[in-house]
């Protein structure tokens, strides 16, 4: 009985996400000149992630899809005019599999529309952290004096040092380049793991605030996070979260192991990415 509930719930919240993510801002794009038809919290058109050249610094070989896919996705779209690569920093061989996760990687990056990938040789593991300025100077090479870079924030998503490491790294890059730094932020538990829950909410209430300030000329200005010209939010609709799944259990085959199976259904980083300038 409980899980029948349990279940019926998740279909409900899914149900209500994919009228929020694709059903309802598709309606809205077709009337000219309408402000509310749009499920980003972000401008392109005149933002620095708009015709660049976007380098994604990534860990591990699945990075990629469990954490970015949202942001390459949107990113990668031809009306954007950006160039996206990614560097990946090893190869994911703490399991022998790194040849295999090399192929893999690869595969899953040409199904999120990015051609461009490096992989390099840096040792991963829980237990190993990454010297910053070894990682500052191994991405140097794949980044140009107009390169935008995004990797992970101080807290790696998941506390995983070799996501931390990329972050130190890259600051300390950038401090020398004077690129620009995205960084993903990390979600609390329960945000993480709240499937459409929390996105259908937050814009559910930035539909209400839009169409209020449409209709009625008035601001009411409610939000659940401070809005910031250096950050932006990523929603992914049912279109892109499929591409996702699919990068993920085609093209990262052997890392389908049976908790992948809760990730790619509870992980709120599948449907939305949060990124923050850093300079």
């Amino acid at each position: 009985m409980l899980f029948t509930v349990a279940l019926r719930g998740l279909a409900s919240a899914f149900l209500v996400w994919v009228l929020l993510t694709t059903s309802v801002p598709q309606l809205l794009a077709r009337q000219a000149d309408n402000p509310v038809g749009t499920v980003a919290d972000y401008s392109l058109s005149s933002n620095v992630l708009h015709d660049a050249k976007v380098v994604y610094v990534i860990a591990h070989p699945d990075d990629e899809v469990m954490f970015f896919s949202p942001s390459v996705l949107e990113l990668a779209k031809p009306q954007h005019h950006n160039h996206l690569s990614i560097v990946c920093f090893s190869d994911g061989d703490a399991d022998g599999l790194g040849a295999i996760r090399r192929q893999e990687l690869e595969r899953s990056a040409k199904m999120l529309g990015v051609d461009d990938v490096a992989i390099l040789d840096f040792v991963d593991g829980m237990n190993v952290t990454w010297d910053a300025d070894a990682v500052a100077d191994a991405l140097k090479p794949f980044v140009s004096r107009d390169s935008v870079i995004i990797t992970f924030d101080d807290h790696g998503v998941s506390g995983h040092p070799n996501h931390i490491s990329l972050y130190h790294g890259a600051v300390k890059l950038v401090k020398r380049t004077k690129n620009t730094l995205f960084k993903l932020k990390s979600l609390n538990f329960i945000d993480k793991y709240s499937f459409t829950l929390i996105t259908s909410v937050e814009l559910f209430v930035n539909y209400v605030t839009r169409l209020v300030h449409q209709v009625f000329g008035i601001n009411i200005n409610i939000s659940f996070y401070p809005s910031s010209s250096g950050e932006m939010r990523f929603y992914s609709d049912i279109n892109a979260v499929a591409a996702a799944y699919g990068a993920m259990m085609y093209g990262h085959y052997s890392q389908m192991v049976w908790f992948r199976y809760g990730w790619l259904l509870f992980s709120r980083y599948l449907t939305y990415n949060h990124l923050i300038q850093v300079v």
